[in-house]
């Protein structure tokens, strides 16, 4: 016949195809913005809780390393996006940094943060049941100095 049923499957293919090209450059970028966030907040932490001592966070490696997946994330998504101007040069270089990221860094990543989260979990008790945790009073201010 008219062979109306392959040219559907073909359609229907290429949509799909592009859909999860996008899905997937969205993915890596999304990647990007919360690993640096996380290791803008970690860094940000560590300064504050090296002036209160006792307070334990998230280590700056940990953190570094989450950054460097990030990074490779926005290369990833640079490369998924430059897949439209040479398919074989950046689905190569797509491939390469996915599975950097994917084999190597990311469960490194995941194991460093299971070493890390009992730790965390008791300098957060700990916080929890200090006078940290607890709100102000309506007699105190900011500063905690009595305001009657």
């Amino acid at each position: 016949g008219d062979m109306i049923g392959w040219r559907v499957l073909e359609l229907v293919h290429t949509v799909l195809r592009g859909m999860t090209t996008w899905i997937n450059a969205f993915e890596w970028i999304s990647i990007f913005g919360i690993m640096t966030t996380l290791f803008i907040v970690v860094k940000s932490e560590r300064s504050y809780s090296h002036s209160n001592t006792g307070a334990e966070t998230f280590g700056i490696k940990w953190a570094l390393l989450g950054l460097v997946i990030g990074i490779l994330g926005l290369f990833d998504f640079v490369a998924e996006i430059l897949r439209l101007q040479s398919w074989v040069t950046f689905v190569t270089i797509s491939f390469l940094v996915r599975s950097i990221n994917m084999f190597i860094l990311v469960p490194i990543y995941l194991f460093i943060l299971g070493r890390q989260l009992p730790i965390i979990k008791g300098s957060f008790e700990e916080w929890n049941h200090s006078d940290a945790g607890k709100p102000l009073s309506p007699d105190e201010n900011v500063l905690g100095t009595d305001t009657s």
